[in-house]
């Protein structure tokens, strides 16, 4: 009797246990999938998983029913028997190509945070469609992140040579905007050579004249040339009527690049004749800018005048942003040609209205999505603490899994062993447990913090490439004042002065942008580079020394630095002794933990130290003392001798 009793005690405890657990698993997996979708929808995470060994449809498929009826039908159609997978990708691309770029972002980011891809290549296009929406976006070099490790991996995922194809080109597009032009006409090449090989006569077409602009932009304008003529052949205007037409205009391109204007004209004319015939619109204001500018070059104002209002009209009716600031730009330089005038103006409001994409309701899209640019990176944070909340539930549903089995197998030895020693071995077990799950936290704490350390590299790094770009713009319009005339010698002296310093500052911002490294820079190379350009504009001969032999410098340093240069070289320059050559040298020295810069010239220099001091009298002098006290250097003069130097200064400091 007792034996039965002891038999069914124990079933009953089994049985408890195995119900309690079950429940209990349940409510943690269905709370972790509402949690960790909650940012993610409409993506199944739950069934994706379960479906993972399930295809209806390989890459190759599905990147080819996308494309084809996009240029079939102009929409993404989600065919009816697909995977949740598979459904979650076409939902994405057809968000993207409804303009949604935003929304798109947020799919395509879940389906790589949460990795719902099935193969290498599904990961691999998954990058490529995020990158393409970062791009349309307004951010080709953080599209290039993503993008740049997708090719040229994805082709061996790809059996299709015509989705190949299609891929490369695109990825030649992204390439010229990121200035590598030379690295997007190899792949145009490429492709050209792979659709003539197939004879896809179409595609072959298109691919000729994207190779002939990669040639124009690399300035081999005879190749260029050749590739534009071949496409002239009247054979090839029933294929695309549109790219027929855009053969003359980019022929008239390159030959108004090479001087030839009267031609230039010709097949620029060409091409709006054969656009009108068609009918369409597409590229036609820039084919009426070009022939704007042929004129301005001809000094053809009136023809000039015509065409580039031409080419303002058509840009609004596309809501061409970039190209109305281009043509109220040119405008201005051609009215500044002649005589201000009232119409002179109203060209330089409505520039400066286009150009403050704040001001304007028309420039409101444009401002939105640079808005939409920041707010991809909130996007990225939210999935990632979607994925990290989703880990960490699943981490405490194995843990919670561990812990009950733990218990039922203590309670199920208390109740036949109630040994001292399983004891100690079950609080060590817990203890490698608890350990293994502190190095697994710090682990994924590691590559979080490494992942945001990239990221903000990159954003550094385009933020320094907006503000060189900005500081240009502000030397544009310097130069556009000075080309102007009716200056008196003063103020264009001033203005002059003034574009040197923005020069010295947007050199520094150029030279972050294309180096590795975000915190400091090479103040030689700075200098040398710097020198050059200000050198250039000089009609004395000039022999510069530079002795810098130390580690870059920070940031702070160098943009106060390069000023107080800007102000001791064009004081050279100003001062050279009459019928000399002017001889400069810089030198560094480093002694007892002190920084040294020292700057000597054979001009006339300074009789008097006193007249250096800080004074309202001279704007140079009063920025050089004002720099060195934002760096809390100390400045030194020397009078001129004429047997070792004329000016002589001395800059000391800490400028690591």
């Amino acid at each position: 009797m007792s034996v039965n009793l002891k038999g069914r005690y124990r079933f009953y405890i089994s049985y408890m246990l195995r119900f309690g657990i079950t429940l209990l698993l349940t409510s943690i997996t269905v709370s972790a999938q509402e949690n960790a979708i909650e940012l993610t929808q409409p993506i199944n995470l739950e069934k994706i998983n379960g479906e993972k060994n399930i295809v209806h449809y390989t890459l190759d498929q599905i990147v080819t029913i996308i494309e084809d009826s996009v240029r079939i039908k102009k929409q993404v159609i989600i065919p009816a028997n697909v995977t949740e997978f598979e459904r979650a990708l076409f939902q994405a691309r057809l968000t993207q190509h409804q303009r949604d770029q935003f929304g798109a972002i947020k799919q395509l980011k879940a389906l790589l945070e949460f990795k719902c891809y099935r193969t290498k290549g599904e990961e691999l296009y998954i990058k490529l469609l995020l990158g393409t929406s970062l791009e349309h976006l307004g951010a080709p070099f953080i599209a290039n992140n993503y993008i740049r490790d997708v090719f040229p991996a994805i082709f061996k995922e790809l059996q299709n040579d015509q989705i190949s194809g299609f891929l490369y080109t695109h990825y030649a597009k992204l390439l010229i905007r990121i200035d590598s032009v030379e690295q997007a006409q190899k792949i145009y090449l490429k492709t050209l050579n792979q659709y003539e090989t197939t004879g896809d006569t179409a595609k072959a077409y298109k691919s000729r004249n994207n190779l002939g602009y990669s040639y124009t932009l690399l300035k081999r304008y005879d190749r260029a040339k050749q590739l534009y003529r071949i496409n002239q052949n009247e054979k090839y205007k029933n294929v695309s009527p549109v790219i027929y037409a855009f053969s003359f205009g980019n022929y008239g391109s390159v030959l108004l690049e090479q001087g030839d204007y009267d031609s230039a004209i010709y097949y620029m004319r060409k091409e709006i004749e054969l656009l009108n015939s068609i009918p369409s619109t597409a590229g036609i204001n820039n084919t009426y800018f070009g022939l704007g500018e042929v004129f301005l070059k001809k000094h053809e104002l009136d023809s000039a005048r015509h065409y580039f209002e031409h080419s303002l009209l058509e840009s609004k009716k596309s809501d061409d942003y970039q190209s109305i600031v281009r043509a109220y730009g040119n405008l201005i330089k051609l009215y500044t040609s002649k005589e201000k005038t009232p119409e002179l103006a109203s060209f330089i409001d409505n520039y400066l209205d286009y150009s403050d994409s704040l001001k304007r309701p028309f420039s409101l899209k444009r401002a939105q999505e640079e808005l939409q640019v920041s707010q991809f990176l909130n996007i990225f944070k939210e999935t990632q603490l979607s994925k990290k909340r989703y880990d960490e539930l699943q981490s405490k549903t194995n843990n919670l899994i561990i812990t009950i089995r733990g218990l039922g197998l203590v309670i199920i030895l208390m109740i036949f062993t109630l040994t001292f020693h399983f004891r100690n071995r079950k609080k060590l077990k817990d203890i490698n447990i608890e350990l293994k799950d502190k190095n697994q936290e710090l682990g994924q704490s590691y590559d979080t913090i490494s992942d945001s350390n990239h990221k903000n590299q990159v954003l550094l790094k385009e933020l320094h490439h907006r503000v060189k770009n900005n500081l240009q713009i502000i030397s544009s319009l310097f130069n556009l004042q000075l080309n102007a005339g009716a200056l008196d010698v003063q103020t264009e002296g001033v203005f002059k002065d003034a574009k040197n310093r923005i020069y010295s500052i947007s050199l520094v911002h150029k030279k972050i942008h294309n180096s590795d490294n975000v915190d400091s820079l090479d103040f030689e190379e700075y200098l040398r580079d710097f020198s050059d350009e200000l050198f250039n504009a000089t009609p004395n001969d000039v022999n510069l020394s530079i002795e810098i032999l130390r580690n870059p410098i920070s940031i702070d340093s160098a943009i106060s630095l390069g000023l107080m240069f800007n102000e001791l070289f064009t004081n050279s320059i100003k001062h050279v002794k009459r019928n000399d050559s002017l001889q400069i040298t810089v030198r560094y020295e480093e002694l007892d933990g002190k920084e040294k810069f020292i700057y000597t010239d054979n001009g006339i220099g300074v009789k008097n130290t006193e007249v250096m001091k800080e004074s309202d009298s001279s704007i140079g002098v009063t920025l050089i003392h004002l720099l060195g006290n934002q760096l809390d250097a100390t400045i030194e003069y020397k009078e001129a001798k004429d047997d070792e130097h004329g000016f002589w200064l001395s800059i000391e400091g800490n400028f690591s």
